[in-house]
């Protein structure tokens, strides 16, 4: 809703005022821009949110719209994707790992976004401020990574680690103390049992202490780096950017924070135009194989926690003026839509 509207209202405008905020707009380059930053090329965020009042006279969010949009330019080309605000869809994904199927962990909005980095740069910040093992020194967070990278050969409880068990399987602890007791009584025949042993008794060590990854499955590289996925959206297509040659533009991406690693934050986007296919069941197909080539563009954008954090902050603080001044609004126009209603109630 117009400033202009707001004010009209109440009786505050005036010519004057309203020629303020004309020249005060065309002062403005980019006004709906959050955040920008630059390296070697230019990460942005975008406020795209907007209220539906016409559905739902307390809709200060339009659901179906509302979004912020992240770009990626650098050589001359641009990368960008939609993350939904979806604000009704407060997530539990946090507290319920058990629960966390791959697919809702994969997906999110905006919501999840802040949560999970609020809760990633917590686990950041106690990855840096915990001591580790020096040349020849035995860490006690070194011995902790053991729990989550080492993993079962044979068996039940094959390719998974202790930590995994412990967080997926619902008798978890007692499997592993099974496990543990059948190790141990081999030991003297496998050595290397030595190590499973080890492992499992640090799962059990930090299930003790809480210090579980908070509940999340935990997923790590090749180097046994912890990767938290504060979100990711597979092909989607944008119907209303559409070519001339039939074809979509499309968008993916994902937003990993890798713990421990001095540009933590990891966004990366990739865009084309392809055909897409309607299915039968109104689901859009993207046929990726048919994209075109000219049109692909992929960029990547490392940010350090601290301004990662800067641009959660400036999210939360947008979404919160946006309520403010919509919700004013909103309420007047619910108001008025609900004495509309009693009268004539009363009239029939």
């Amino acid at each position: 809703m117009e400033i202009s509207k707001i004010l009209r209202y109440f009786g505050l405008f005036s010519a004057n005022l309203e020629n303020m905020l004309e020249k005060a707009s065309r002062k403005v380059k980019h006004p709906m821009q959050l955040k920008v930053s630059v390296q070697n090329k230019t990460f942005i965020v975008e406020s795209a949110i907007c209220s539906n009042f016409r559905e739902n006279p307390l809709g200060i969010y339009d659901e179906s719209f509302s979004r912020y949009v992240f770009y990626i330019l650098q050589d001359g080309k641009q990368a960008k994707m939609n993350i939904p605000l979806e604000g009704n869809n407060i997530p539990d994904v946090i507290m319920k790992g058990k629960e966390m199927s791959r697919e809702k962990e994969e997906g999110g909005n905006v919501i999840t976004m802040l949560i999970r980095s609020i809760y990633a740069y917590i686990r950041h910040i106690h990855y840096l401020n915990t001591p580790r093992a020096k040349d020849g020194e035995d860490g006690s967070a070194d011995k902790a990574k053991t729990a989550y990278k080492t993993r079962f050969k044979a068996g039940r409880l094959k390719d998974r680690t202790p930590i995994e068990v412990l967080l997926e399987d619902e008798n978890g602890e007692e499997e592993l103390r099974t496990q543990r007791d059948f190790l141990e009584k081999n030991l003297s025949k496998y050595p290397r049992n030595k190590g499973l042993i080890e492992a499992i008794d640090m799962a059990f060590a930090l299930l003790e202490e809480g210090d579980i990854n908070g509940g999340q499955k935990a997923v790590t590289d090749a180097q046994g780096t912890e990767i938290i996925r504060l979100f990711s959206v597979g092909l989607r297509p944008l119907q209303r950017k559409r070519r001339a040659d039939g074809t979509c533009f499309v968008y993916s991406g994902r937003i990993n924070w890798r713990i421990g690693e001095e540009n933590p934050v990891e966004v990366e986007i990739e865009n084309f135009y392809a055909p897409v296919e309607k299915k039968e069941n109104g689901m859009l197909r993207v046929m990726a194989g048919k994209k075109v080539q000219d049109t692909y563009v992929k960029a990547i954008f490392n940010l350090p926690a601290s301004l990662w954090m800067s641009y959660i902050y400036r999210i939360v603080m947008d979404m919160r003026l946006f309520e403010n001044s919509t919700g004013l609004m909103a309420r007047l126009l619910a108001e008025s839509a609900d004495a509309y209603q009693r009268q004539a109630w009363e009239t029939e």
